[in-house]
């Protein structure tokens, strides 16, 4: 049931009269305005009583932490400046699709486009402009690529239904240069592409009818549709060329509103997603800059456990992974609390989820050194049932063929989501297997060994006391057991 009260601030579950002196409970107060409208024979008794048939409801639990993926770096890719790359296409002929902005050389030689099943094997795919593509995306029928015209002046859009075969679209006004990314989305039936660049912004309903909409002054960089059911808006950043503390918002890409951002940095990409009832928008950026809301109008700084270049984010249902200019990638399954991984060094330049039911992986392509992608070891797969074990029964046995990931990852997923507060003491049969094991750990969380990640074997040892995983040999384990029984 639902009643009706003037204090906001009183949410909880309330004892209240109703006809004929009935005693019920209502825990769907909220406020002013409720579901189900109000009754004016209902009158409050007390909130939250004694004999309440429940307490208030509690607030959810807290996001385990994301565990950083390890990456493979993708051999024979195509030569090209990959600014973009999304997942799309015909139902039982997806692609990745990635574009290139350097096809502009002497010898015409980069492909302006490649796509791959898989994100590891890619062919070349002509186009009729070899423009300087910036931007790409699927809306479910359609792949729509935009131009920045920066190098070649060109001043087209162009689609594809299977991200091999394109067609030209002409721009309203016949202008479409300087254009940096484009999005879909909009309330349901209002869907649109929009395109955004310096000081402007243009919408299709089709990708390939475009309309100019007036723009606030800005060097639009990156674009994302997001927002909470009933409150989707369109989240613009800005910063191409130099370092901005804008960002502007559109609930249907026609009409924009500027938006003040809480610091100063190049923002290179936007995204949505987090938990449910958590989400919210993710913006990265070229100084090391991250930020979140949850509307696209109040912004807040985050902070990211290492420094670097960040150019690109993306959610994939369970965590949201940045990537930039370095060896470094960071990940989060709230947008708020994030985690340090290792990617094989490259400029990265945008980053994407996709594939085919059971090989979905995150890709992420760059700006002259290929494309890497997520590599998901068998061992994935029973994680979360690994750990609630764990916790069940304590002695749990794990049995796993070799190169499953039962050294490298399970005891980083057991500090990373296990919510052990102890040291977690592994044990190898060699010392050269204990150092090997320990600094693969350490790289896949950006530190040196020593650090959260430590080993112990006859006559070399690196330890601190931020040490929560110990790698050590079974003489080492020996000689613990004999001074400490009970370890």
């Amino acid at each position: 049931m639902s009643v009706t009260i003037t204090t906001p601030s009183q949410l909880g579950i309330y004892l209240v009269d109703g006809p004929n002196g009935a005693n019920n409970y209502a825990d769907n107060v909220q406020g002013s305005t409720v579901s189900g409208g109000s009754n004016p024979s209902w009158s409050v008794k007390a909130k939250n009583p004694a004999n309440c048939a429940g307490p208030s409801p509690s607030p959810p639990p807290p996001v385990p932490p994301a565990t950083p993926p390890s990456w493979n770096d993708v051999p024979r890719v195509p030569p090209g400046g990959w600014m973009d790359v999304t997942w799309g296409g015909p139902a039982g002929n997806q692609l990745f699709v990635a574009v290139n902005w350097f096809t502009i050389d002497a010898q015409n030689s980069h492909p302006p486009v490649i796509t791959s099943p898989d994100g590891i094997t890619w062919t070349p795919r002509g186009t009729p402009n070899k423009g300087d593509w910036e931007g790409i995306v699927w809306n479910g029928n359609l792949f729509v690529a935009v131009s920045s015209g920066r190098l070649s002046g060109s001043n087209s859009v162009m689609t594809s239904p299977d991200g091999i075969t394109w067609t030209t679209r002409q721009p309203a006004n016949g202008i479409l240069r300087g254009f940096n990314d484009i999005a879909w989305g909009g309330a349901p039936g209002q869907e649109r592409f929009v395109a955004v660049g310096s000081n402007r912004v243009q919408t299709s309903p089709d990708g390939i009818t475009w309309t100019e909409r007036t723009a606030p002054a800005g060097a639009w960089e990156a674009i994302a549709w997001g927002g909470r059911p009933g409150n989707g808006v369109f989240v613009v950043t800005e910063g191409v060329g130099s370092a901005s503390d804008k960002v502007m918002t559109s609930p249907d890409g026609v009409s924009w509103t500027v938006r003040q951002a809480p610091r100063t940095d190049i923002w290179w990409d936007v995204a949505w997603g987090g938990p449910v009832g958590g989400e919210l928008f993710v913006a990265v950026g070229d100084y090391g800059g991250l930020m979140t809301s949850p509307d696209g109008t109040v912004w807040t700084v985050q902070q990211a456990p290492v420094r670097q270049a960040w150019r690109a984010v993306a959610w994939n249902g369970q965590k949201f992974i940045a990537v930039g200019t370095g060896p470094n990638t960071i990940v989060s399954a709230d947008g708020i609390n994030w985690n340090a991984g290792a990617i094989p060094n490259a400029a990265y330049t945008a980053v994407h989820w996709g594939g085919l039911p059971g090989s979905e992986r995150f890709v992420a392509v760059s700006f002259g050194n290929g494309v890497a992608v997520t590599h998901q070891l068998p061992i994935h797969d029973v994680l979360d049932e690994l750990i609630r074990a764990v916790h069940a029964e304590q002695r749990v046995v794990l049995c796993a063929p070799p190169g499953a990931g039962k050294t490298t990852v399970v005891p980083l997923a057991l500090i990373a989501k296990g919510g052990f507060d102890g040291k977690i003491i592994m044990l190898e049969p060699r010392r050269l297997a204990a150092r090997a094991a320990a600094e693969r750990m350490a790289a896949s969380l950006s530190e040196k060994v020593g650090q959260t990640i430590g080993y112990r074997v006859r006559g070399d040892a690196k330890t601190s006391n931020t040490t929560k995983i110990e790698v050590v040999t079974e003489g080492i384990l020996t000689r613990m057991i004999q001074s400490d029984p009970e370890l």
